[in-house]
């Protein structure tokens, strides 16, 4: 993996890159080829926030934890990483068959649900950007899951619209389109 470092109110050391290579490097054995891993430091009233997304060619897979301890929060990372690529084993297989990213061989066949995310308030505190990128609905959930989020914007391949497909709270998933 090529780890790139961000602090956010605080300067990464080299210990905490050293402690950050070490756990998360247990991971290197489900990709063939070198991925870039974004790790982004957060401190946060007296909590460390760790943000780790994953970029494989087409799909994040993404993680944030925090806790006062850098050894915990890396290893909280680390275990939602592992489980979120356990999880999709067979989504990933069939996406990447014939390509040499991922060694679906390394992946364990137990699957296990992502954690939710807590909610903070309902004020806008960051702001994303991203590609658009065409594609299928199927490949938008299979993003979704892989995010962690609830919900996920994409370019619609049919339609070539932008949509927005979500989780519903009493199972299965819904789309929003817009209406012409």
């Amino acid at each position: 993996m090529k780890f790139n470092y961000t602090g956010r109110n605080l300067q990464v050391s080299e210990d905490m890159k050293m402690q950050t290579e070490a756990a998360l490097g247990k991971l290197d054995k489900y990709f063939d080829t070198d991925v870039n891993c974004n790790v982004v430091f957060s401190h946060f009233k007296d909590n460390l926030i760790i943000e780790v997304t994953i970029n494989l060619p087409g799909a994040f897979i993404r993680s944030e934890e925090s806790d006062k301890d850098l050894r915990t929060a890396l290893d909280r990372v680390s275990e939602v990483l592992t489980r979120q690529v356990v999880k999709h084993k067979a989504k990933l297989q069939k996406k990447y068959r014939g390509k040499d990213t991922i060694r679906i061989e390394n992946i364990p066949d137990m699957a296990e649900a992502s954690p939710a995310y807590d909610e903070e308030e309902e004020k806008i505190v960051k702001t994303k950007t991203y590609d658009l990128r065409p594609m299928m609905e199927e490949e938008a959930i299979l993003q979704m899951e892989l995010v962690g989020h609830n919900f996920y914007v994409f370019n619609n391949a049919e339609t070539n619209e932008v949509n927005v497909i979500y989780k519903r709270n009493k199972g299965g998933y819904g789309i929003l389109v817009p209406k012409a």
